[in-house]
């Protein structure tokens, strides 16, 4: 303590190396401390004396019986006796600290200090003791400042009770006053509880209560851990760890679950006693204008509800006190919520803080990247990114015919590097530099261990964590996959697809232009980029949700030969698919409920009504390739114009399916694969394919429901239906559907009460129940509010999360339960709990729903309801429309001449004034009267640093085994020799 109390004392700190050196500087410590504290009681005990001359405010006492029937302290203040002489004792006890302070500096130091080379600077010592002494009093003197705010509000409360009671009121409006004060004092508790509740999960410090839990799973955490002398099988203790892992997760999960619940509870106090108390007033509004009748003093009895109020107000504004006091004073021993938010089927060689780390997630983003995780220096990091933000700058400016090379760009562009270089070259501030190069630390040791112990680390299907798993059972799952689908052929030579693929994708594009099949415009968009031309990759996502914890195919083929052909047809056919299939295409669970409510109000849900999920299994990678092709050429004929869409005829557009399908090559770990069957998971244009193929599949189904009025509708791979047939009836209907077409397989679940995408569906007696649906696989884990994003990012998802339980949600008490479950998750991915309900508060507001949440008002939250419900989501905004006979598509367009994008990139730390300095350059420059970008918005775009996904994850097979350029005939040797030397 005494090193950091000033600068230059670690010098003098060395030189006190004995214990009587330290004994010394101890016992005038004290002497300090002692002086120290008989002054702040001279200051506390002379307040006292003050306030009780100025306002009166001596010592107040009531009877317990009374000051529990009007919600007060039963005592208050200090007596005038009592403060005078504590305050004479509290001056000799001043004069003897003084002057045992001055008698010891009086004293010669003793040998061991006067005899210091360098002699010893006593002052330099006085002032570092002086100064550690009064660091250590901080609390004590909150402690005195705390005690006067307490007097001050006591007394206060006492004269707002006297004021009530000098006014004399009737035994009927004291028992209703009474009766509203305690249901006040009630709720405030419980409010506090409920925060300080809130504090301790955002801050993973439980009530002590909770270690309880811990203890009770004692006899199974010995089980576990009990290993038999003789046993060396590593399996043995792989097992043991796993489970004891689970135990662990349980134990996590139950603390949340229990937690959730006790706030549930104690906010549902809340509200009851707000009640009460609103139910006093009103009955208390209505004797007193019952004996306004009978009394021509009106005024006495304004008074007295001025009184009342005046009172209430006060009562809240002590309890607010006093909750914010004790959230001051926290936890210092707790014990935790260890909530495991990632899947592992292996024994992780991590530490427990690296196991934190990873409960971030994959989308975290370690702050300062640029300080600690690039191998460059600074300066190259500074000028990479001066030279995007210029490219970008000059793009813009161009737009509007301003000069980029002129003497006032290049002071612009002077401007906007001087500021690139005096933030990414400012220190960090210390508490920040400190927790960044923490963490740099933890994810480079993290990436040893996982290599060394030969684990698989990847993200899980659905719940999107993190998977830890032996890489040998990992590469079994694979093999066992591609095996089941045999929709893989390894290409045994070992020489790499790519030249081969490109080569057969040219030659089309060539014949498509020298024919004018296609357009010069559309050769050039789907023509690949050679630049950054690399052979597709594929990589396994873990279904932790499936009960065999099976595998999920993924092709990256961004930069693959057919990559640009997929995506032209993409939003070539997607927006016909579309709009042909608007009517039985959910574009989300909203869309279902929508139509459930259509559904219900037009009479056709009834008591007995069944609803039916059926999945198909494996679907992009089991349609038959000719049977797709087929059903995409009579698709393409039936909604052709004189057999072309657009300006293409049905045979090229085939002929460019057929191109993506056969150059569906990829690697995999040192092999090259080819796929044979179906499509690619990933490629643009797998998607529509595969809805086309559904589309016929399903045609007898959705006339069969279409002649019932019943719902059908298709989310990809997954259907929903309604049914008033029995369940045997509507199972043979299926069963005959699933014999035209041997390829397709489902599996059907047919009830009153289903689960369909995120929505919880349920009819109760002919009444449609609505909620929101947690999968199984469902972890509390969202974006961390440490992870290096935009704060406004963070706000969005907390707006998010209540639209979308607004929307799915038919009652306002499931609402509310949506609205705390969201709470929660928040707060155990480190949310503020202020920041939390500034953005519920701000949510409430902008749709005039506050009463909604405060009292669960139900009127109110099914206009909230319906509201959000009928609102265009964005996904839908972005679907297709059919305009003046021609199918088109919305799309998100930034070429506004009103408005100028600009992206740069963000992290946290002096960086984050990029945004503000850069507007004020920008406008300076080129915002002044007469200016062309004088009305035009800039908008400020970021480009955020590597997640933890992209630090711990490895999907990419080395570069070379991807850019291999190896043609197998004369003719592709021919085409790469010629479209790589233009």
């Amino acid at each position: 303590m005494l090193i950091s109390s000033l600068e230059g004392a670690k010098e003098i700190v060395k030189g006190l190396n004995s214990k009587d050196k330290i004994n010394y500087i101890r016992q005038y410590a004290y002497l300090i401390h002692r002086l120290f504290y008989v002054q702040l009681q001279e200051t506390q005990w002379k307040y006292y004396y003050e306030i009780g001359i100025q306002e009166n405010i001596w010592c107040g006492r009531v009877s317990k019986k009374w000051a529990a029937m009007n919600s007060m302290n039963y005592t208050y203040g200090r007596s005038k006796t009592l403060i005078i002489q504590r305050l004479k004792t509290i001056q000799r006890q001043l004069q003897q600290a003084s002057q045992a302070l001055q008698q010891f500096g009086n004293q010669p130091l003793p040998q061991c200090l006067s005899e210091m080379n360098p002699p010893l600077d006593f002052e330099k010592i006085s002032v570092m003791v002086t100064a550690v002494v009064r660091k250590g009093q901080h609390k004590l003197k909150q402690q005195f400042e705390h005690n006067k705010k307490m007097l001050k509000l006591d007394s206060t409360d006492h004269l707002f009770v006297k004021n009530v009671y000098d006014l004399k009121p009737n035994k009927q409006q004291i028992r209703s006053i009474r009766n509203i004060w305690k249901a006040i004092q009630n709720k405030k508790q419980m409010e506090e509880q409920i925060e300080i509740l809130k504090h301790r999960i955002y801050s993973n410090c439980l009530p002590p209560a909770f270690n309880i839990l811990d203890y009770t799973l004692d006899k199974i955490d010995k089980i576990l851990t009990r290993s038999k002398p003789s046993s060396t099988n590593d399996n043995d203790n792989k097992q043991q760890t796993i489970l004891n892992a689970r135990r662990l997760k349980k134990i996590g999960r139950f603390k949340y679950d229990m937690l959730e619940l006790s706030i549930a509870a104690g906010e549902d106090k809340v509200r009851y006693y707000d009640k009460i108390a609103k139910k006093e007033k009103k009955k208390l509004l209505m004797i007193t204008n019952k004996f306004k009748k009978n009394n021509s003093d009106s005024d006495l009895f304004k008074q007295l509800m001025a009184a009342i109020e005046a009172r209430e107000k006060h009562m809240i504004e002590r309890a607010n006190y006093i909750t914010q006091q004790k959230m001051k004073s926290f936890f210092d021993e707790a014990p935790a919520m260890l909530l495991s938010l990632f899947f592992a089927n292996t024994i992780i060689p991590l530490s427990n803080e690296q196991l934190l780390i990873i409960n971030k997630g994959l989308k975290f983003i370690p702050p300062c990247q640029s300080h600690f995780y690039y191998p460059q220096p600074m300066d190259e990091i500074i000028e990479q990114e001066y030279k995007r933000l210029y490219t970008e700058n000059c793009k813009n400016l161009t737009n509007y015919t301003f000069s980029t090379k002129d003497t006032h760009a290049t002071e612009f562009f002077s401007e906007v590097k001087h500021l690139l270089e005096e933030l990414y070259t400012k220190p960090l501030p210390k508490k920040l530099k400190a927790n960044a190069r923490y963490i740099y630390k933890m994810i480079k040791s993290m990436k040893g261990k996982l290599r060394k112990a030969n684990i698989a680390v990847g993200q899980t299907d659905k719940s999107k964590l993190f998977f830890f798993i032996d890489a040998q059972e990992y590469e079994e799952k694979i093999r066992n996959y591609m095996s089941k689908t045999n929709a893989y052929q390894e290409i045994t030579s070992g020489i790499c697809p790519l030249a081969d693929d490109l080569h057969s994708v040219l030659t089309l594009l060539d014949y498509l232009q020298k024919h004018n099949r296609i357009t010069k415009e559309q050769y050039k968009q789907i023509y690949p980029n050679l630049k950054t031309l690399e052979l597709a990759h594929i990589y396994f996502n873990l279904k932790v949700h499936k009960p065999e914890i099976s595998v999920r195919p993924i092709l990256a083929s961004i930069n693959a030969p057919a990559r640009n052909i997929s995506s032209f047809l993409d939003q070539l056919l997607t927006p016909i698919y579309n709009y042909v299939t608007k009517d039985i295409t959910f574009i989300n669970s909203i869309d279902l409920i929508r139509k459930l409510n259509e559904y219900q109000q037009q009479g056709y849900l009834t008591s007995t009504t069944l609803f039916v999920i059926f999945d198909v299994t494996d679907l992009y990678t089991m349609i038959p390739r000719d049977g797709a092709i087929a059903a995409l050429t009579r698709f393409c004929e039936k909604y052709s114009i004189n057999r072309k869409i657009a300006n293409l005829n049905i045979d090229t557009i085939i002929r460019l399916a057929r191109i993506i399908l056969d150059t569906n090559s990829f690697a995999y770990k040192d092999k090259y694969y080819r796929q044979i069957k179906g499509g690619a998971m990933g490629s643009p244009f797998t998607m529509v394919l595969a809805n086309i193929y559904m589309l016929e599949w399903e045609q007898k189904l959705i006339q069969h429901q279409n002649r019932h009025h019943e719902i059908y509708g298709r989310y990809i791979d997954d259907v929903f239906m309604t049914t008033n047939l029995s369940k045997e009836e509507i199972l043979q209907q299926l069963n005959e559907t699933m014999k035209t077409d041997p390829n397709i397989k489902i599996t059907i679940t047919i009830n009153q009460a289903l689960e369909y995408l995120d929505a919880s569906i349920e009819n109760i007696n002919g009444q449609l129940k609505t909620t929101i649906y947690h999968k199984s696989a469902w972890e509390p884990y969202i974006l961390p509010y440490e992870s290096d994003h935009p704060r406004h990012m963070h706000a969005n998802i907390i707006y998010t999360m209540l639209v979308r339980a607004a929307r799915l949600c038919s009652s306002v008490e499931n609402f509310d339960m949506e609205r705390l479950s969201a709470e929660m998750i928040l707060l155990v991915n480190g949310y503020p709990p202020k920041f939390i309900q500034h953005h519920f508060k701000n949510f409430f507001l902008q749709y005039d729903a506050i009463n909604m949440w405060t009292e669960l008002n139900s009127e109110a939250y099914q206009k909230l309801h319906h509201r959000l419900l009928h609102k265009p989501t964005r996904r839908e905004n972005k679907t297709t429309v059919q305009t003046n006979g021609q199918f088109i598509q919305n799309r998100t367009t930034y070429e506004h001449k009103d408005q100028i994008y600009l992206h740069y990139t963000f992290e946290n730390g002096p960086l984050v004034d990029f945004k503000k300095e850069y507007r004020q350059i920008w406008e300076q420059n080129y915002v002044y009267p007469g200016s062309r970008l004088k009305n035009t918005r800039l908008i400020l775009g970021t480009i955020l640093n590597r997640t933890l996904q992209n630090l711990l994850i490895h999907k990419k097979p080395k570069r070379d085994m991807l850019t291999k350029i190896q043609p197998t005939t004369e003719a592709a040797n021919r085409t790469i020799q010629e479209r790589f030397h233009q």
